[in-house]
């Protein structure tokens, strides 16, 4: 996967993110940035979804699966934009992240949001504990993050090696 420094763009009000060198308006029309997502100066994979691999606040690899919801950083910069929804999400504060110090991993993996990650949640390391982050504008179907540890530990005890939950297994573990 490749891999490139990271900034944060955006507002995200309830956590006191704000950028004033951005107009809060996502290229993807039906994106917020109330929702995590990321920017990339690709315009074919705009609305397409990454697998994102990368380190909390907390210091841990998590592994997310994000939609690529907005066009940047400008042309000739090597870095991967993070919304400020997602950078809180990872438990970073908009005083504090690490601008170009952060390593992002991204892989693209289509304009439809795989099967594997068709539940509107998926295991994560965030804020370190297990939790299920929304990667849509529907709520419909959010488990809490007791179903998501729950239904980690099942898969776990029956042996099963889905892709998220072998990326996740492996991150449990450092």
């Amino acid at each position: 996967m490749p891999v490139k420094p990271a900034s944060w763009y955006g507002d995200y009000k309830p956590a006191g993110w704000h950028d004033s060198g951005d107009n809060n308006i996502p290229a993807l029309p039906v994106a917020s940035n109330n929702n995590p997502g990321l920017a990339l100066p690709n315009r074919r994979t705009l609305g397409g979804w990454y697998r994102i691999v990368t380190t909390n606040a907390q210091g841990k690899k998590v592994s997310l699966v994000v939609q690529h919801t907005d066009l940047g950083p400008a042309a000739g910069i090597n870095r991967i934009d993070l919304n400020a929804r997602l950078a809180h999400d990872l438990g970073y504060k908009a005083n504090a992240f690490p601008t170009d110090q952060l390593k992002v991993e991204y892989h693209y993996l289509g304009k439809k949001k795989p099967a594997w990650a068709s539940n509107p949640s998926q295991p994560g390391n965030v804020k370190g504990k297990t939790v299920t982050k929304v990667q849509s504008t529907s709520t419909a179907g959010i488990t809490t993050a007791l179903q998501s540890q729950q239904q980690t530990q099942r898969v776990a005890s029956r042996g099963i090696q889905a892709p998220w939950f072998a990326a996740s297994a492996r991150m449990a573990r450092t």
